[in-house]
């Protein structure tokens, strides 16, 4: 079998193992950007307001996603929710102290609070 030349060996290395490599890592990071600029939401949920946001995680903590539940003046809950390269943030912004009220003083049935939060 002939020899191939160091410059053809060179051309088919690169067409078989860099470009597919460099194709991955420019989307792996195209995804990432899209992630952190377009990842937040604003829900309202009765007498609240939620703000949730999915960012990736810093490189230091790769493969440990972590979930993290803001309610100002409180405090915040961090965990490690799930194996992705994710971080899923939810901030309670507002409540409305009235419906708040109407909420405790005539709860509804857990069955509609149920279905109102899988419809959300």
């Amino acid at each position: 079998m002939p020899t191939k030349k160091p410059l053809a060996r060179l051309r088919l290395f690169a067409r078989r193992a860099v470009w597919p490599s460099l194709f991955l890592v420019l989307a792996l990071l195209g995804a990432a950007l899209a992630v952190g600029a377009l990842g937040t939401l604003s829900v309202r949920w009765r007498a609240f307001t939620l703000e949730v946001s999915v960012a990736p995680v810093a490189t230091s903590s790769l493969g440990a996603g972590q979930t993290r539940l803001s309610i100002p003046p409180l405090g915040e809950v961090r965990a490690r929710t799930h194996a992705g390269p994710l971080r899923i943030h939810a901030e309670l912004t507002a409540v409305e102290v009235e419906a708040l009220k109407g909420l405790a003083l005539r709860p509804p049935p857990r069955a509609a609070l149920e279905k109102e939060l899988l419809a959300t």
